[in-house]
């Protein structure tokens, strides 16, 4: 009996768990899913105060899993 492999099978990036790589993933999936909600990425704005503080617990928590 074969064992038969997923259909659907994601892209997943593990190697991309800094800060930079974070940030740069979120930017492109409110990109892609909320198109006209979210389009203001100026540094200034909260929502990217809000999307940085995301990538940088992001990347806290994969320092402590690697650790």
């Amino acid at each position: 009996m074969s064992i038969n492999a997923p259909k659907n099978i994601r892209d997943i990036n593990y190697t991309g768990k800094d800060f930079d790589s974070i940030k740069l993933e979120l930017i492109n999936y409110l990109k892609q899913q909320f198109p006209s909600q979210f389009d203001d990425f100026n540094q200034a704005s909260g929502g990217m105060a809000i999307l940085e503080m995301e990538a940088f617990v992001g990347d806290l928590l994969s320092f402590y899993i690697d650790r």
